[in-house]
């Protein structure tokens, strides 16, 4: 089956709250548990169009099309992130609740606090390892009740200093969770994340991540982050 519409994902930056948008990108998600669900697709921040292939996919995978993802950053101590998701079929924009950002987002094995960040402040840092390419951070949550993990390591690297890989382990100490960056290439001279992965390795699923398309520097007026763009977003965005 393919399913082709225009559609919009946004990941934007709160006036005056740190973070610009700076991407138009091309997005797709490959996820699978036990061989019983695979998606290939792609979708822009604000962007101009949406295509999946699917084969043997659970019918609920229709209902994350074109939805809209909007993050605003902040980085204030103490001040959490505030996210919406638009659900198209219903009409409704959600607002994810705090309590919310580690659970599944769009039915994949990323969880919403993998795409829209985990605030510096919610944990305590230590350099554990550095070797001749990249540098190891142990974080600890200073709120381990609020999370599933009790700890989680994050690979830099020290050319880019882009984080390739982060494991995350249980309270008891045992890895059950890892992210990486697979694939960064250079777009307009930047080094980029074009490729990232999940890997839920308690039930043995994974998601991946494509990105294309990816422009920076576009000019996008950041007044447009708003819920009432979520629905209809201007011409300038979808251009």
């Amino acid at each position: 089956m393919r399913i082709a519409d225009d559609g919009v994902a946004a990941c934007g930056g709160r006036p005056n709250a740190g973070r610009r948008a700076v991407q138009n990108v091309r997005h797709g998600i490959d996820a699978t548990r036990n061989g019983d669900l695979r998606a290939h697709g792609a979708a822009s921040f604000f962007g101009v169009h949406h295509v999946v292939d699917v084969q043997n996919v659970h019918a609920k995978l229709a209902d994350v099309r074109q939805q809209v993802f909007m993050v605003w950053k902040e980085v204030a101590q103490g001040k959490d992130d505030s996210r919406w998701l638009f659900l198209p079929a219903l009409n409704l924009v959600k607002p994810i609740a705090p309590g919310d950002k580690r659970t599944s987002f769009a039915g994949s094995d990323f969880v919403y606090e993998d795409v829209s960040g985990r605030a510096l402040w919610e944990d305590t840092h230590e350099l554990i390892k550095e070797t001749d390419t990249q540098y190891l951070i142990k974080n600890t949550p200073k709120n381990p009740g609020a999370v599933d993990f009790g700890e989680y390591t994050v690979a830099i690297d020290k050319t880019t200093f882009l984080p390739v890989k982060a494991e995350y382990l249980d309270k008891n100490g045992k890895l059950f969770r890892r992210v990486e960056a697979v694939k960064i290439e250079p777009v307009q001279g930047r080094p980029t994340v074009t490729e990232s992965r999940v890997d839920d390795l308690l039930r043995g699923g994974h998601t991946v991540n494509f990105f294309s398309s990816i422009q920076y520097d576009t000019g996008l007026n950041e007044a447009i982050f708003t819920e009432r763009f979520l629905r209809r977003p201007p011409r300038e965005a979808t251009k």
